[in-house]
């Protein structure tokens, strides 16, 4: 189990959790809205392949984005 210190949002930990270093591509509007969770989860996720995708809040998921998602992953099959 990884745990987080100083823990003021649920979804990193919980995450990596779910994760447990398998390849994981993720969509989020606001990664950066808690910095050291997110450096500790980027840190718990190291070699392992992780795509953290941002996406707008105003407009939400577009192709573009699963585009991208797709993209990284047919990085991982080769």
């Amino acid at each position: 189990m990884i745990h987080f210190r100083n823990v003021t949002s649920w979804k990193f930990g919980a995450v990596a959790q779910y994760a447990r270093g398998r390849p994981l591509a993720w969509f989020d509007d606001d990664f950066d809205l808690f910095p050291h969770q997110l450096a500790e989860f980027e840190a718990a996720r190291k070699g392992v392949p992780t795509l953290l995708h941002t996406v707008s809040p105003s407009e939400g998921l577009r192709e573009e984005d699963f585009d991208a998602v797709a993209e990284w992953a047919a990085t991982l099959a080769a």
